[in-house]
Protein backbone atom coordinates (compact mmCIF):
# COMPACT_ATOMS: atom_id res chain seq x y z
CA UNK A 1 0.00 0.00 0.00
CA UNK A 2 0.82 3.22 -1.27
CA UNK A 3 1.47 6.12 2.41
CA UNK A 4 2.22 9.85 1.10
CA UNK A 5 2.16 11.56 4.45
CA UNK A 6 1.54 15.12 4.44
CA UNK A 7 1.27 17.73 7.23
CA UNK A 8 -1.84 20.25 5.97
CA UNK A 9 -2.56 23.74 8.22
CA UNK A 10 -5.05 25.70 6.91
CA UNK A 11 -4.87 29.47 7.27
CA UNK A 12 -8.22 31.01 8.63
CA UNK A 13 -9.96 34.84 8.46
CA UNK A 14 -8.51 37.00 11.09
CA UNK A 15 -11.81 36.48 13.06
CA UNK A 16 -11.73 32.72 13.40
CA UNK A 17 -7.88 32.50 14.29
CA UNK A 18 -8.60 32.08 18.07
CA UNK A 19 -11.40 29.64 17.94
CA UNK A 20 -10.72 26.58 19.69
CA UNK A 21 -8.45 24.45 17.95
CA UNK A 22 -9.48 21.16 16.08
CA UNK A 23 -8.51 17.90 14.90
CA UNK A 24 -9.93 15.63 12.80
CA UNK A 25 -8.80 12.01 12.46
CA UNK A 26 -9.14 10.55 8.94
CA UNK A 27 -8.88 6.73 8.25
CA UNK A 28 -7.95 6.17 4.37
CA UNK A 29 -10.81 3.95 4.28
CA UNK A 30 -13.11 6.28 4.56
CA UNK A 31 -12.00 8.83 2.01
CA UNK A 32 -14.39 8.23 -0.92
CA UNK A 33 -12.99 7.34 -4.62
CA UNK A 34 -14.47 8.71 -7.59
CA UNK A 35 -13.68 6.56 -11.00
CA UNK A 36 -11.72 8.60 -14.22
CA UNK A 37 -11.12 5.74 -16.41
CA UNK A 38 -9.66 2.49 -16.01
CA UNK A 39 -6.36 3.21 -13.95
CA UNK A 40 -7.84 6.82 -12.78
CA UNK A 41 -9.10 7.99 -9.75
CA UNK A 42 -9.65 10.76 -7.71
CA UNK A 43 -9.73 10.46 -3.49
CA UNK A 44 -12.23 13.02 -1.97
CA UNK A 45 -10.61 14.41 0.60
CA UNK A 46 -12.40 17.55 1.16
CA UNK A 47 -14.87 19.86 -0.80
CA UNK A 48 -16.86 17.98 -3.81
CA UNK A 49 -15.83 16.17 -6.98
CA UNK A 50 -18.44 15.44 -9.14
CA UNK A 51 -21.20 14.79 -6.55
CA UNK A 52 -18.71 12.94 -4.26
CA UNK A 53 -18.25 15.00 -1.23
CA UNK A 54 -14.81 13.79 1.32
CA UNK A 55 -15.20 13.76 4.90
CA UNK A 56 -12.86 16.55 5.88
CA UNK A 57 -14.81 19.76 7.87
CA UNK A 58 -12.85 23.11 7.59
CA UNK A 59 -14.07 26.24 8.52
CA UNK A 60 -12.75 27.74 5.11
CA UNK A 61 -14.50 26.01 2.41
CA UNK A 62 -11.72 23.72 0.70
CA UNK A 63 -11.08 21.36 -2.17
CA UNK A 64 -8.73 18.84 -1.33
CA UNK A 65 -8.43 15.92 -4.10
CA UNK A 66 -5.95 13.38 -4.37
CA UNK A 67 -5.51 12.01 -8.35
CA UNK A 68 -3.64 8.80 -8.90
CA UNK A 69 -3.10 7.67 -12.71
CA UNK A 70 -1.59 4.20 -13.37
CA UNK A 71 0.71 4.37 -16.49
CA UNK A 72 -1.49 4.85 -19.51
CA UNK A 73 -0.55 4.09 -23.35
CA UNK A 74 -2.13 7.60 -24.05
CA UNK A 75 -2.42 10.71 -21.88
CA UNK A 76 -5.84 11.48 -20.70
CA UNK A 77 -7.31 15.15 -19.84
CA UNK A 78 -8.63 15.32 -16.46
CA UNK A 79 -11.02 18.50 -15.91
CA UNK A 80 -11.51 20.21 -12.69
CA UNK A 81 -14.18 22.52 -12.26
CA UNK A 82 -13.59 25.50 -9.62
CA UNK A 83 -15.73 27.26 -7.94
CA UNK A 84 -14.92 30.93 -9.23
CA UNK A 85 -12.83 33.38 -7.37
CA UNK A 86 -10.65 30.27 -6.08
CA UNK A 87 -7.52 30.18 -6.61
CA UNK A 88 -5.40 26.69 -6.40
CA UNK A 89 -2.25 24.60 -6.18
CA UNK A 90 -1.43 21.28 -7.74
CA UNK A 91 1.48 19.05 -5.99
CA UNK A 92 2.95 16.49 -7.97
CA UNK A 93 4.57 13.65 -5.77
CA UNK A 94 4.79 11.10 -8.48
CA UNK A 95 5.71 10.63 -12.12
CA UNK A 96 5.03 13.60 -14.45
CA UNK A 97 1.79 15.88 -15.57
CA UNK A 98 1.25 18.63 -18.29
CA UNK A 99 -0.57 21.98 -17.45
CA UNK A 100 -0.50 24.92 -19.65
CA UNK A 101 1.61 22.76 -21.80
CA UNK A 102 4.11 22.77 -19.31
CA UNK A 103 5.58 19.54 -18.09
CA UNK A 104 5.53 19.39 -14.38
CA UNK A 105 7.57 16.42 -12.71
CA UNK A 106 7.55 15.04 -9.35
CA UNK A 107 8.39 17.08 -6.42
CA UNK A 108 7.39 20.28 -8.51
CA UNK A 109 4.49 22.42 -7.54
CA UNK A 110 2.32 24.35 -10.13
CA UNK A 111 0.00 27.64 -8.39
CA UNK A 112 -2.87 28.67 -9.86
CA UNK A 113 -3.95 32.27 -9.48
CA UNK A 114 -7.99 32.91 -8.79
CA UNK A 115 -9.41 34.49 -12.01
CA UNK A 116 -10.41 38.09 -12.46
CA UNK A 117 -13.97 38.50 -11.52
CA UNK A 118 -16.12 37.19 -14.34
CA UNK A 119 -19.93 36.12 -14.23
CA UNK A 120 -19.01 32.61 -14.48
CA UNK A 121 -19.98 29.90 -11.39
CA UNK A 122 -16.74 28.36 -12.24
CA UNK A 123 -13.58 28.01 -13.75
CA UNK A 124 -11.97 24.72 -15.73
CA UNK A 125 -8.24 23.57 -14.64
CA UNK A 126 -7.43 20.78 -17.26
CA UNK A 127 -4.37 18.27 -16.27
CA UNK A 128 -3.08 15.76 -18.77
CA UNK A 129 -0.94 13.09 -17.92
CA UNK A 130 -0.04 9.53 -18.87
CA UNK A 131 0.73 8.40 -15.33
CA UNK A 132 1.09 10.41 -11.74
CA UNK A 133 0.11 11.31 -8.49
CA UNK A 134 -0.77 15.16 -7.24
CA UNK A 135 -2.64 16.67 -4.98
CA UNK A 136 -4.82 19.33 -6.16
CA UNK A 137 -5.70 21.81 -3.48
CA UNK A 138 -8.60 24.89 -3.83
CA UNK A 139 -9.97 28.07 -2.08
CA UNK A 140 -11.03 31.25 -2.04
CA UNK A 141 -7.99 33.43 -0.91
CA UNK A 142 -8.40 35.19 2.48
CA UNK A 143 -6.48 38.25 1.20
CA UNK A 144 -4.94 39.16 4.35
CA UNK A 145 -1.78 39.43 5.72
CA UNK A 146 0.61 36.40 6.85
CA UNK A 147 2.90 36.64 9.71
CA UNK A 148 4.00 33.00 11.03
CA UNK A 149 6.13 31.97 13.08
CA UNK A 150 6.99 28.04 14.74
CA UNK A 151 3.02 26.42 14.42
CA UNK A 152 1.36 30.17 14.41
CA UNK A 153 0.12 31.74 11.39
CA UNK A 154 -1.29 35.01 12.09
CA UNK A 155 -2.55 38.48 10.69
CA UNK A 156 0.20 40.85 12.40
CA UNK A 157 2.80 40.40 13.98
CA UNK A 158 1.11 41.98 17.90
CA UNK A 159 -1.33 38.74 16.87
CA UNK A 160 1.68 36.54 16.39
CA UNK A 161 3.80 37.90 19.87
CA UNK A 162 0.28 37.13 21.76
CA UNK A 163 0.00 33.79 20.30
CA UNK A 164 2.72 32.56 21.80
CA UNK A 165 2.26 34.47 24.79
CA UNK A 166 -1.29 32.19 25.28
CA UNK A 167 0.54 29.27 24.32
CA UNK A 168 3.68 29.91 27.15
CA UNK A 169 0.86 31.04 29.55
CA UNK A 170 -1.31 27.24 29.15
CA UNK A 171 -4.40 29.36 28.08
CA UNK A 172 -4.92 26.68 25.10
Amino acid sequence: MFCLPLLDRIDLPRASKMIEPSYQDIHSEVIPEVPLFEGGLVRVISGMFRGTRGPVDSIVPLLYLDTRVQPQPEAHTIQYALPAGHACFVYVYEGNLEVDQRQVAAGNLVVFDSPAATDAEEHQIQIRTTSAGYILVAAQPLKQPVVRRGPFVMCTQEDLMQAFVDYQSGAF
